[in-house]
């Protein structure tokens, strides 16, 4: 895979930086996420994280910070695609407003980043359950069983 996740960002900020300098990007500046269905929504990290808890807990592991690093690694990747695209500006180069992306990524694309973030931390043992959990919901909707128990990805 060309690089590692992590070459695209800068150093991690430090505790002694003040927050006005360290700026995670906000919902305005990242892609909305659309489902199978094609229902469009923001991006919601707090959602991200729970699947990746699940992951965890299915995984045998103890829920630790693990969810905000990888949730805080997919956020900046969707940002800055955001930004490499031209403030997310579509091929007809008409965006929805000033600064806001016009386009979507799919969820199936969020779930991969996450994946490969969970990788690239070494947290193999997560990954799998993510990994297997997606695949079971999207066979779920192959079948159309619908959502599944709860259980899942989470996207």
């Amino acid at each position: 895979m060309g690089g590692d996740l992590f070459s695209q960002f800068e150093e991690p900020a430090n505790e002694l930086e003040s927050p006005d300098e360290v700026t995670s990007p906000s919902s305005a500046e990242l892609p909305l996420v659309r489902t199978g269905s094609g229902r469009r929504s923001a991006f919601d990290s707090g959602r991200l994280r729970a699947s990746i808890e699940r992951a965890q807990k299915e995984a045998g592991e103890a829920v630790s910070s693990l969810s905000h690093e990888v949730a805080d690694i997919v956020r900046f990747t969707l940002s800055s695609r955001v930004h490499r695209s031209g403030n997310g500006a579509d091929a007809g180069g008409a965006g929805r407003s000033a600064g806001a992306p016009s386009e979507a990524i799919h969820a199936d694309d969020v779930g991969a980043l996450v994946e490969r973030a969970l990788i690239e931390v070494g947290a193999t043992g997560t990954a799998r359950s993510y990994i297997v959990a997606r695949d079971r919901r999207m066979r779920a909707r192959e079948l159309g069983i619908g959502e599944g128990s709860g259980h899942g990805a989470g996207w």
